[in-house]
């Protein structure tokens, strides 16, 4: 993480034992284990607590407000592939205005720890199932969530030519028809 962290979560040991405590009060069952993830966001810490009955749960430090509406919107079309979240007040944090995410545990790994290995079949595969559910989100007059998150998504592809070492402005002209045209909305 680039930026200083507030007092309460400014070491490994802080973060731990907060997360720990947090979890314990919220699910009221012990926590058996917590780790930081592996891949961090530039305004959060994110840690996966482990409670009894094997129950994971990923909890997020942040130093800047988080809007859940988008995976509310996403869990409600897509179900279960989308993990549960919720806002968690803390006494301990609001003081220091850090923030506190609740989430389920998705299964698997992280898209960037694995794109090095794939082959063009794979990348092709997942993107297909990507596609499909994305496909799920397509509601007919409900453009409110496309213009509000994926719309600006497609425009930042605009602004890359490459991400991760990926060349990516193969999906230029897609992203240039659906960010600026109207005719998928009908």
């Amino acid at each position: 993480m680039d930026l200083a962290l507030p007092e309460c979560i400014n070491t490994e040991e802080k973060q731990r034992n907060l997360a720990d405590a947090l979890a314990v009060r919220h699910y009221s069952k012990q926590a058996l284990s917590s780790k930081l993830v592996a891949l961090q966001g530039a305004a959060s810490v994110t840690l996966e607590v482990v409670m009894e009955d094997n129950l994971p749960v990923i909890i997020q430090f942040r130093t800047q407000e988080f809007d859940v509406r988008a995976y509310r919107t996403a869990k409600e079309y897509l179900g279960e592939i989308v993990p549960s979240i919720e806002l968690i007040q803390a006494e301990e944090l609001s003081a220091e205005n850090v923030f506190c995410v609740f989430m389920s545990k998705v299964p698997g790994k992280p898209w960037m720890e694995v794109e090095d290995c794939w082959k063009e079949e794979e990348f092709r595969r997942s993107s297909v199932s990507l596609g499909h559910l994305l496909s799920c989100c397509f509601v007919p007059k409900e453009t409110a969530a496309i213009n509000a998150y994926i719309v600006p998504q497609m425009k930042k592809i605009l602004t890359m030519p490459s991400r991760f070492g990926v060349d990516v402005t193969a999906y230029f002209p897609l992203a240039t028809l659906f960010s600026f045209s109207t005719a998928w909305r009908n």
